[in-house]
């Protein structure tokens, strides 16, 4: 979005065998994206969603909600 370019630090297929505790991929549930989501997907209204082990959040304005799903995936509620 923007035109703003992301560079990967590795590649998937460099590192698929390392064990990670938390990978963050810079996408977005931003609502100009879930217009465009199949008819399949069932878009969620709300900030960020945990489904699984799968975090998603709506964008930079909601930052710091999503930071702290992250931190509850790895640490728990407490």
């Amino acid at each position: 979005m923007y035109g703003v370019k992301i560079l990967a630090d590795e590649l998937l297929v460099d590192c698929a065998a390392a064990s990670y505790d938390l990978i963050v991929l810079p996408a977005t549930g931003h609502p100009w994206f879930v217009e465009k989501f199949p008819p399949k997907v069932t878009a969620v209204d709300a900030n960020v969603v945990v489904d699984g082990n799968a975090v998603t959040g709506t964008g930079p304005a909601t930052s710091m909600e999503f930071a702290m799903a992250l931190v509850e995936q790895l640490y728990g509620k407490e």
